[in-house]
């Protein structure tokens, strides 16, 4: 059967009207029909009115409970990929996609074979996007969740990317790390306890902590660590991305500053904030 999106945000709206406003539902309708989700059930359902079915009545019981629409369905868009999602795993937002661009644009131009550190992981995105980009490059990927790494390990397979993933605290064990390398990247969780007011109900509910909130007593711990541990394995050329949270971008920028690292960059998202922070191996 065939709908078009403003037909599918009236189906929506029929029996979500008291739970969400009329912009939420038009960007629900917009993710469902853009997903793989709605090809596989809706588009392809030929005679059969998948509005009356089992599945449909279970996806819009889960988005009345306030799920996100992404773990709804089980994927989300990143990079121009697709990948699986479920609570297990942070969803992957547009910040982070301007953090894996200003890497990818960085070296757009390298032919060399290059090693890459991605911290915390999660569904793999940062991972499989840069696998996607450069195939020929050595990719590391940590997380210290088992859960999130099924999921990263199961979006790798999808897309054909060569990564290897590793479970650990990077907190607690960076030391078992041996390697050195071109490029240390991650989304570190940063968001501060006090921000709590300032997120969604459903991110609160749905989404894992562990991947959202930096440490209560020192928000800036994973910053800490990432640049103590790139001045021992990061390359000589090599550079760190980190996805930043704005209202700390100068404290994290003192961070890696104090420890004399070169070309401390913070760049801006496309709301203008400061969102990456880019710095050059010690001097």
């Amino acid at each position: 059967m065939y709908v078009t999106q403003q037909e599918l945000c009236q189906i929506l709206s029929r029996v979500l009207s008291d739970e969400y406003s009329i912009d939420n539902l038009n960007n629900i309708a917009f993710y469902i029909y853009n997903s793989n989700y709605f090809k596989n059930n809706i588009l392809y359902s030929g005679s059969v009115d998948f509005f009356k079915t089992e599945p449909w009545t279970q996806l819009t019981d889960q988005l009345r409970e306030g799920r996100p629409v992404q773990y709804c369905i089980g994927e989300a868009a990143f990079m121009n990929l697709v990948l699986f999602v479920d609570e297990r795993v942070l969803i992957p937002r547009p910040e982070t996609e301007e953090l894996v661009f200003n890497c990818i644009n960085d070296f757009k131009d390298t032919k060399n074979e290059l090693h890459v550190l991605d911290i915390g992981t999660g569904s793999g995105a940062i991972a499989i996007s840069l696998a996607n980009k450069f195939p020929h490059w050595n990719i590391d990927a940590v997380d210290v969740s088992k859960d999130a790494l099924d999921v990263a390990r199961l979006n790798a397979i999808r897309h054909a990317a060569k990564i290897n993933f590793l479970e650990l605290n990077f907190l607690t064990q960076s030391n078992l790390l041996d390697n050195k390398y071109d490029i240390i990247i991650s989304n570190p969780p940063y968001i501060s306890h006090q921000e709590q007011n300032i997120l969604s109900k459903e991110v609160l509910q749905f989404e894992p902590h562990i991947a959202l909130f930096g440490n209560e007593n020192d928000p800036d711990v994973f910053y800490k660590v990432i640049a103590e541990f790139g001045k021992t394995h990061l390359h000589s050329n090599g550079k760190i991305y980190c996805e930043l949270n704005e209202f700390r971008s100068g404290e994290v920028a003192e961070i890696f500053s104090s420890l004399n690292y070169q070309n401390v960059e913070l760049r801006k998202d496309m709301q203008g904030k400061n969102r990456v922070i880019v710095v050059h191996a010690l001097s």
